[in-house]
């Protein structure tokens, strides 16, 4: 035992006590930290310095590129003041394009408006142009049948005499009856 202990003794395998020793555990006694925590081997004063220092330089330069990784992530993403600056610039640009959408559409309703009111116009003075020239046609044929009846009448009326004239020359004083008029 007192050569375990001394500093020059030596091992039956021909190393010296300073050397790293790990003591085995079995699974009941080894603690759940031992999962995420390194294991370093002991040494005589304590774990070795050496393993230590490594490690924690590993640690030290995985944290230093994770904070270079924060820092190019914080300059690429848009802060909430830029994204909310964004957000509105955009909202003022719908809001602008709807405005002239909705002006572009009142002014296509004010032309086809005025088109219908015009055409509507047209159509009715058109009407009007029609009805007028169908009156006038009915007036015409009117007239028409008016001078041809009066021309019938005057006609009969030669015919009566003519007969009449006839009848006489003939000897018999018989007159013809008078046509009935289809006036």
């Amino acid at each position: 035992m007192a050569r375990s202990f001394s500093v020059g003794a030596r091992s039956a395998e021909g190393q010296s006590e300073t050397a790293a020793t790990e003591y085995p555990l079995t699974a009941e006694f080894t603690p759940a930290f031992d999962e995420v925590m390194p294991r370093f081997p002991i040494t005589r004063q304590g774990y070795d310095c050496v393993e230590v220092d490594e490690h924690i330089a590993e640690l030290e330069q995985e944290l230093a590129q994770l904070d270079g990784e924060l820092a190019a992530l914080r300059t690429a993403t848009p802060s909430t003041h830029e994204a909310a600056a964004e957000i509105e610039r955009l909202g003022q640009q719908t809001s602008g394009i709807l405005l002239a959408a909705h002006e572009g559409a009142q002014q296509i309703n004010r032309v086809a408006q005025a088109e219908a009111d015009r055409c509507l116009a047209d159509a009715a003075s058109n009407a009007l142009a029609i009805t007028s020239e169908a009156n006038q046609q009915v007036a015409d044929l009117t007239d028409q049948i008016t001078a041809l009846k009066l021309a019938r009448d005057a006609i009969l009326k030669d015919v009566r005499r003519a007969a009449d004239a006839l009848n006489s020359l003939a000897g018999g004083q018989e007159t013809l009856p008078e046509p009935v008029s289809a006036t």
